[in-house]
């Protein structure tokens, strides 16, 4: 008994290298046809906050959310990432339409199902999220975006320009 409590205090450090237990694989369900940019936000209390995402180079590392680190092979209307999952009071969606606006939305409970509690001895685990509910979509405020991103316009370059399409109209 007292080996496999030695094995355990020392192989489980050495498994938070190489497969932490907040790494999740998050898949995300029913995503409507004109979001092209995806967060999952967590919530605590009022305040949203992203669930950082996983890269697994030569050593594992997390970073802040783009909105496009999603699995390319993922059917249509799904996506796939590995994020860093953080329990939270609530869930939400922050998506960028494809017309460039920045919309968010809180999700119901059961729209949620969050890794089960073996991923701390065992580390990993999968989740999976309905983005139910964008009907419900509101505007993202500018300070939730200058507090993930520290800019005031997230991704302007890809904006499409609608000045240089009314004048080439006229």
């Amino acid at each position: 008994m007292l080996l496999a409590a030695v094995a355990i205090a020392v192989l489980i450090p050495i498994r938070e290298c190489v497969s932490p237990h907040d790494w999740v694989e998050l898949r995300v369900m029913e995503v409507p046809d004109d979001l092209d940019r995806i967060v999952v936000l967590r919530g605590e209390g009022v305040e949203p906050y992203p669930l950082n995402v996983y890269h697994a180079k030569l050593f594992v590392f997390t970073d802040v959310p783009m909105g496009g680190e999603w699995s390319w092979n993922s059917p249509t209307g799904e996506r796939r990432g590995n994020v860093q999952w953080v329990s939270g009071d609530w869930y939400g969606i922050l998506a960028r339409r494809e017309t460039g606006e920045w919309v968010t939305w809180r999700l119901a409970p059961e729209d949620v199902q969050g890794p089960s509690s073996l991923r701390y001895l065992l580390g990993g685990g999968s989740a999976t999220i309905r983005a139910a509910g964008s009907e419900a979509a509101t505007p993202a405020p500018v300070s939730l975006l200058k507090r993930i991103w520290a800019v005031d316009e997230v991704f302007p370059h890809e904006r499409r320009d609608e000045g240089r399409r009314e004048r080439a109209d006229r």
